[in-house]
This record gives C-alpha cells, structure tokens and sequence, in this order.
C-alpha cells in the first residue's frame, strides 16, 4: 500500500478533529467548521480547502468507521482460539467513544438521508460479510443469513450499550452471545 499524499493525510486529520468535536459537543449540530479546525490545527478557510461542507466531512468520517469496524471483524475472524477471540471482541465493542460516535450516526441518519444511506449500505455489508463467513465457517450454520441477522443485531446492542452505560445492564449476557457466535465464523 502506496503512502498518503499530504491531501489525504489533512482529509484525514479534518475527519478526525470532527469526531472529537462531536464527542465532546455531545452533537454534530453543535460542532462548527471552526471548532473542526481549532482541533486540526490549521485555519477555517483550509478546511473549505479540501471539503466543500461539513456534511462532506461527516460522510469521510462515517466511511472510515465503518471500514475501521469491518476490519476488526476481520481480525476477529481470523483469531484462532477462543481466548483470541474473546479478546478482540472486547476490543471491538469495548472502545466506548467509537461506539458513542457510532450512535451519533444511528441518530443522524433519522434526519439527514444521505448518513441514513450510507449507515444501511456499511449495514448491509457487514451483514453480507458476517452471513459469507458464517457459510464457510468451521460449525455447519444451519441458516446463515438468519444467524448474521440476528448476530448484527446483537453486535449493535452491544454497541449502543457501551455507548450509554460504563457498564451495560445486559454487557455479560450480549458478549456471551456475541463469543458463542463468533466462535462459529
């Protein structure tokens, strides 16, 4: 993999000085183009620079959580033993701040189409990926794409509980779920 241009690297750095705003704005509403650049360090007018909104912005950023998301199923996948597992689960649904940033898009996409757009393609990926590996799986799954179904749906509780609680009411009991069903991919 080639490095980044310098372009890049400053789309990336706008990207993540807007996650940080909003994570500690508590609101996408509530973060504007110059909070964005005091984070990134550089000057308003540079942001217009290399995005031509805010939205623009978010839509990046959104893209790379997801991907960051799928990637680490990808590492939970290739975990061999249950142990490594486990431990990568943790990892995945235990990073509280990507989780909260998570359901800071879950509640945009009820407002802005294009977030709600791109929040059910990466949806829909992950589902195709976790019922793919299901199908090919060690464990013979009798209904692959029902138990990816119902396996994303245990993923994003565990995401939203981690978001809102230090310690989730049902945090044990989803990450058991969670453990007996990638043990199976």
């Amino acid at each position: 993999m080639g490095r980044q241009s310098i372009a890049e690297q400053r789309r990336i750095q706008i990207g993540r000085a807007l996650q940080t705003c909003m994570l500690e704005k508590g609101s996408y509403e509530s973060t504007s183009v110059k909070d964005i650049a005091q984070h990134a360090d550089m000057a308003a007018g540079l942001i217009h620079h290399y995005f031509k909104s805010k939205d623009e912005i978010l839509m990046l950023v959104a893209r790379m959580l997801f991907e960051s998301i799928r990637n680490d199923i990808d590492e939970l996948y290739l975990a061999r033993d249950e142990a490594g597992k486990r431990e990568q689960l943790h990892e995945l649904v235990g990073s509280r701040d990507r989780n909260r940033f998570v359901m800071m898009l879950y509640s945009l996409s009820l407002s802005m189409p294009e977030v709600k757009e791109l929040v059910a393609e990466e949806r829909a990926l992950l589902f195709n990926a976790l019922s793919a590996r299901l199908k090919r799986g060690a464990k013979a799954v009798p209904d692959p794409e029902r138990s990816a179904a119902s396996l994303l749906f245990f993923f994003e509780s565990a995401i939203m509980q981690s978001a809102l609680f230090d310690q989730a009411p049902d945090a044990d009991l989803l990450m058991e779920v969670l453990v007996d069903s990638f043990l199976n991919l």
